[in-house]
């Protein structure tokens, strides 16, 4: 069973949402709310490389949280944000636990997102 004291990031995921006017009446795609859960992210450290001659960093982590039937609508596509930044997802949900209470995304940072 996963533990309450494990879950102590506030993690907002996002989802581009269509429909949506700017100031100008152009209609448009925009990040809106979709999830707002108790999360328990483990970074790790980053990783700096050359890419097309700039160096870029790109950090990763995974980002652990309780399964739910929103949950398991998270698509790769969203965006989460998580201790301040927006982490794109990378890979998952993973069935952490036998039980299937804890999934688990691969996320990242920096880089060309």
């Amino acid at each position: 069973m996963a533990r309450g004291g494990n879950f102590r990031d506030r993690a907002v995921f996002l989802r581009e949402t269509p429909g949506v006017v700017d100031k100008y009446g152009n209609e448009g795609v925009a990040p809106a709310e979709f999830l707002r859960l108790w999360a328990d992210l483990r970074e790790t450290p980053g990783r700096e490389k050359l890419i097309a001659g700039r160096l870029e960093d790109k950090v990763t982590g995974t980002l652990r949280i309780r399964a739910g039937a929103k949950a398991r609508s998270i698509l790769a596509s969203d965006t989460v944000s998580v201790r301040g930044a927006t982490w794109s997802i990378a890979g998952g949900p993973a069935q952490v636990s036998r039980k299937g209470d804890v999934l688990e995304f691969l996320i990242e940072r920096g880089g060309a997102l």
